[in-house]
C-alpha cells in the first residue's frame, strides 16, 4: 500500500500560462480512469530495492496535480519511481534520499533511461547540521498537546464498564476457551434440486462475498467443522466437513461439469462434505429470519443439539 501526501501552501496559486494548461489536458480516457473511487493495476517487480511500486501510480497523481514544467518533490526517492514518472510527463523533479546505497538503483532506473536527451540529472550532497528543535521553533504553527502521555494505564485494572472485564460477572478463561475452540458451522440455503445435487456429489458452493448465497472470511471460518444446509429453514442437514476451515476455489464450468447450475459468478468456494454420514439433531438454531434466511451463515455447533444415539 502507498500513501500519497499533498501539501498546499497558504497563498494563492501561480498563474499558468494557456499552452502549458493545453500540454497538461487530461484526456477523456484519462480523466474517467485516475478520478473513479477505486484504482487496479498491477504491482511492481520487487527487484533489488524493497519497496518499489508501480510507475503508474505517482505518473496518475503526477497528471492529476501538476501542469507541464512544475517540480515534483519525492521526500523518500528510494529506487527513483516517481523520478522517471515525473520525467515522462513533462515535469521536473527533486528527490531527497538518506541511503546512499539506493543511488545505484537510480542510476540504472532514471539516469541510463535519458542518455541521449538533454535531460540533466544533479547529485547534491547535504552535509548541513542543524538543531531540530530550533528548525520547529520558526514553525509558522506548533501544535502542543497538553494531555501528557506519560501515564500507563493497566487495562487489565479497569473494565471501561465491559461486563466480559468483569470477573465477577465471566471467567475469562471459559469465555476465552469458548471463542478459541468451538467448532463452527456453515449454514446455507439451497433450492430443492440444488438441494439434492449437493448431497448426492458431496459438495457445497457459495459465491465470495456479503450478497444473498454468498460467504465472507470472518472470524470464525478458520474453525468450519460442519456444514447445515437448508431449504428455506426447511429440511435441514448437518454434514462433517472433510477438510477443516478450508475450501476450494472451482470455476463456473467445473461446477457444471460436476451437474451443478451455478448462476451470477465466474468463480465459486466449494466445500466438500461426508455426504454417506449425516448427523441427526435434537435442536438446531431458528434460521427463519425472512429475506436473511437464505443468507450464508456461521454459527457455533453449540447451538446444535446432536444425537449421540
Amino acid at each position: 500500500m502507498s500513501i500519497s501526501y499533498f501539501l498546499k501552501r497558504w497563498a494563492s496559486p501561480p498563474k499558468v500560462d494557456k499552452d502549458v494548461k493545453e500540454k497538461s489536458v487530461l484526456s477523456p480516457e484519462e480523466w474517467e480512469t485516475f478520478f473513479s473511487g477505486h484504482w487496479a493495476f498491477p504491482g511492481a517487480r520487487q527487484n533489488g530495492h524493497i519497496a518499489v511500486f508501480p510507475e503508474v501510480l505517482p505518473q496518475r497523481l503526477i497528471k492529476m496535480f501538476s501542469f507541464v514544467g512544475d517540480t515534483v518533490l519525492d521526500p523518500f526517492m528510494g529506487s527513483g519511481t516517481t523520478g522517471i514518472a515525473a520525467r515522462r510527463c513533462g515535469r521536473n523533479s527533486v528527490g531527497y534520499e538518506i541511503n546512499p546505497a539506493f543511488k545505484e538503483y537510480y542510476v540504472e532506473k532514471v539516469e541510463l533511461g535519458i542518455s541521449g536527451t538533454q535531460d540533466k540529472i544533479e547529485y547534491l550532497r547535504d552535509i548541513q547540521t542543524w538543531s531540530k528543535e530550533e528548525r520547529i521553533s520558526h514553525l509558522p504553527y506548533l501544535f502542543k498537546d497538553p494531555h501528557k502521555m506519560n501515564n500507563r494505564v493497566d487495562v487489565k485494572t479497569h473494565t471501561y464498564g465491559s461486563v466480559f472485564e468483569d470477573k465477577k460477572l465471566l471467567n475469562l478463561e471459559t469465555l476465552k476457551n469458548q471463542i478459541t475452540e468451538m467448532p463452527t458451522v456453515l449454514i446455507n440455503h439451497a433450492n430443492p434440486d440444488t438441494f439434492q445435487k449437493m448431497i448426492s456429489q458431496g459438495i457445497c458452493y457459495v459465491r465470495a462475498g456479503e450478497t444473498k448465497g454468498s460467504v465472507l472470511v470472518r472470524p470464525g471460518f478458520e474453525r468450519l467443522e460442519y456444514l447445515y444446509l437448508h431449504t428455506n429453514g426447511e429440511n435441514g442437514r448437518l454434514y462433517k466437513l472433510k477438510n477443516k476451515g478450508s475450501f476450494q476455489i472451482w470455476t463456473k464450468e467445473t461446477l457444471e461439469a460436476h451437474g451443478m447450475s451455478p448462476k451470477n459468478a465466474s468463480y465459486y468456494l466449494v466445500f466438500p462434505f461426508d455426504k454417506d454420514n449425516p448427523f441427526f439433531c435434537n435442536r438446531t438454531p431458528d434460521i427463519k429470519e425472512g429475506w436473511n434466511t437464505l443468507r450464508v451463515k456461521i454459527k457455533s455447533i453449540s447451538d446444535f443439539e446432536i444425537k449421540t444415539s
